[in-house]
């Protein structure tokens, strides 16, 4: 899709496409990712609770309350879930007022920022990762979640359209359409245990750290 947005720009010239590539060497499922979820306890993930994660700066191109408005919806149908969120910005506390008018604020956990070598235990003990943003270049926390076995519901932006099935795009700002597709996923767990193992076999092809570095070389 983005060599197709890209070709009436670059008539008679090669277009190269390169998206930034994971560290696999940190990135990588667990048999736990598939097989039953990691709990690190200090992190508040529990088992007994649907863990949803989001990773992201909270600022307006993310567009959080379009995820917090999804959530609530479902949690109106599944109560146990939890919205696990790593980042900060500027719009946390407006966001947890919005968490608070919604609801939903037993059902949030604001992590903050985390050190990078921090995300993959919360990917490999998530069952679904969202994403809301209303723009992306690319979105590499999306690729980073299907490396360690974590399928993901987003937005039609960036590379998302073109990684299904490991993600579900949804349009940009609808806040139902996340709650559809993510109650369909989470309803559905042969579904999402066959899009965890595929997620890291998708990555291995072409969105590893090596493949963008060699292609970049190679130009």
């Amino acid at each position: 899709m983005l060599a197709q947005l890209a070709a009436p720009y670059t008539v008679g010239k090669p277009v190269h496409r390169l998206p930034l590539g994971v560290a696999t060497d940190l990135f990588y499922p667990t048999p736990q990712a598939t097989t039953g979820k990691l709990q690190p306890a200090s992190y508040n993930l529990q088992s007994t609770i649907c863990n949803l994660l989001h990773v992201a700066s909270l600022v307006a191109v993310k567009d959080q309350a379009t995820l917090l408005r999804a959530v609530a919806r479902v949690v109106a149908v599944l109560p146990q879930t939890q919205l696990h969120i790593v980042g900060d910005g500027p719009l946390r506390a407006e966001l947890q007022l919005l968490a608070a008018h919604l609801s939903i604020t037993a059902h949030m956990v604001w992590h903050g920022d985390l050190a990078h070598h921090q995300l993959p235990a919360f990917y490999r003990a998530a069952d679904l990762f969202l994403l809301s943003s209303r723009y992306e270049s690319q979105s590499l926390v999306v690729l980073e979640a299907a490396a360690c076995g974590l399928p993901s519901v987003g937005t039609a932006v960036g590379l998302l359209p073109e990684l299904a099935p490991i993600v579900t795009s949804v349009p940009v700002g609808d806040d139902r359409a996340l709650t559809d597709a993510t109650l369909a996923l989470l309803h559905d767990e042969r579904k999402r245990k066959a899009l965890a193992a595929l997620g890291p076999q998708r990555i291995a092809n072409g969105y590893r750290v090596g493949d963008y570095v060699n292609t970049l070389l190679a130009l």
